[in-house]
C-alpha cells in the first residue's frame, strides 16, 4: 500500500511513475524517512489502457523527483 507519494512524470506513451517515498512514514514524517536511513522507496508504474498498476524499481532511499531523460530512454530519480 502506498504511503508517501511524491513526484509523479506521465511518458510520452502514456505511461505514468509515480514515486513512493516510504512504506512506514507518511509526508507529515518525511524527516524520520530521511533519519531512518532505510531504503524502502519504490518507483509505481501505471498503465492507464490496462489499469494495471506495477513495482517499477524498489529499495530506493526516499525516492523524490522523477524526470525522463530527452530521448526518452531513463527515467531519473532523484
Amino acid at each position: 500500500r502506498p504511503r508517501y507519494l511524491n513526484d509523479v512524470l506521465q511518458t510520452p506513451d502514456g505511461k505514468i511513475y509515480v514515486s513512493d517515498s516510504s512504506d512506514k512514514f507518511d509526508a507529515y514524517r518525511d524527516l524520520y524517512i530521511i533519519l531512518e536511513g532505510r531504503t524502502s522507496g519504490r518507483i509505481l508504474e501505471l498503465n492507464p489502457s490496462t489499469g494495471g498498476i506495477s513495482v517499477f524499481a524498489d529499495g530506493i532511499a526516499y525516492p523524490n523527483g522523477l524526470e525522463l531523460t530527452s530521448d526518452g530512454r531513463s527515467l531519473l530519480v532523484a
